[in-house]
């Protein structure tokens, strides 16, 4: 398409290759972004080299002081945009929550891998990324152990290169008499039909995720008729709705209280699922869609964007798009890349 074609060009998330820039700022009269949440942006551990992550913090910051719109999902996920970057106009800042109804299960089937015998049990679903907080769901389920479950806890999701809580699960599981350890399985990704069965079979789901820009899985494990347990933190509270039963502490024992709960009175565990379904009707992509055409309807009548500064030095600068430094960032970037990606596999090798 021809630069300058559109009124405006619209990406819902944030950029993560410098080279998206150029196209999408010189294709439209007006841009429009999505900044679905900080998190990236604030930790170094999700980058293979501090650089990078400048890169990364440059690029965001950028962008987002550039667009002419910026949309986010939650208040929480805004507020934590305004705390890195003060600067953004209010009157160009929108949130348009997620949508929920769009959660609907797949025909499930027993996750490949999952050892025979694992009939009663927790999950908890995530990638293994430190914000997720996997070691949180160990020691509550070696809190249920010590107070008599028998069930086991099945933990799935992918493994990201960089910003692993891996180490961190074994150093809990290490502390564990051998019966709880081995009753602990952490199977990595799971299609959906695995995830659906898991979600559907489990006595509960742990989601404690400390940092979460709006979180979906609580609801997916409401649509499965299973009640799911998340901290009281960052957006999940606003997400969730106040009907939800939410832990009001990190300490696993306050986490066991609420799941025993649940074990023992399954009319507490539907009160929870029920009030889950009934935040998840009010979360609509076509609200979703409403807010977002009324937010792009005002940001037409406004002045376009200028770029500002940026941090760092001239390697990881991307707001000059229009001077080339995008494309260099690029060459730069790629080349850091392989070289990361070339050490991790000599230490492989190693």
């Amino acid at each position: 398409t021809d630069p300058g074609h559109f009124d405006l060009v619209y990406r819902p998330y944030q950029f993560l290759r410098p080279e998206e820039l150029e196209w999408t700022f010189n294709s439209g009269a007006r841009v429009a972004l999505g900044q679905l949440d900080m998190i990236g942006f604030s930790n170094d551990s999700y980058h293979p080299r501090p650089d990078m992550f400048f890169g990364a913090r440059n690029m965001q910051r950028a962008t987002m002081r550039r667009a002419d719109l910026v949309t986010t999902i939650s208040e929480f996920a805004l507020s934590t945009i305004l705390a890195e970057c003060p600067d953004l106009e209010p009157r160009r800042l929108a949130v348009i929550p997620c949508g929920t109804d769009h959660v609907s299960p797949v025909t499930a089937q027993r996750p490949d891998g999952l050892p025979i015998g694992v009939e009663d049990f927790i999950t908890c679903l995530s990638a293994t990324f430190w914000h997720k907080n996997r070691p949180h769901a160990i020691r509550t389920f070696a809190e249920l152990r010590r107070r008599g479950y028998r069930g086991h806890l099945v933990i799935a999701g992918p493994q990201p290169y960089f910003g692993r809580s891996t180490e961190g699960e074994d150093a809990v599981l290490e502390s564990m008499p051998e019966a709880d350890r081995a009753a602990v399985h952490r199977m990595g990704a799971v299609d959906e039909a695995g995830k659906w069965w898991l979600l559907q079979t489990a006595d509960a789901v742990l989601y404690p995720s400390i940092n979460e820009g709006f979180g979906l899985v609580p609801f997916e494990a409401a649509t499965a008729g299973t009640p799911a347990l998340a901290g009281n933190t960052a957006s999940l509270p606003e997400v969730l709705g106040t009907r939800a039963v939410l832990a009001s502490s990190w300490s696993p024992s306050d986490w066991a209280d609420i799941v025993e709960g649940w074990l023992i009175d399954p009319a507490a565990a539907q009160r929870q699922v029920d009030a889950l379904r009934d935040r998840a009707r009010e979360l609509t992509w076509q609200s979703s869609a409403e807010r977002t055409w009324a937010a792009f309807d005002k940001v037409l009548g406004l002045p376009r964007r200028q770029p500002l500064d940026s941090e760092g030095d001239r390697w990881v600068k991307m707001e000059s798009h229009r001077l080339g430094l995008s494309r260099t960032a690029t060459l730069v970037r790629t080349a850091r890349r392989v070289d990361s990606y070339a050490r991790r596999r000599l230490r492989r090798s190693s």
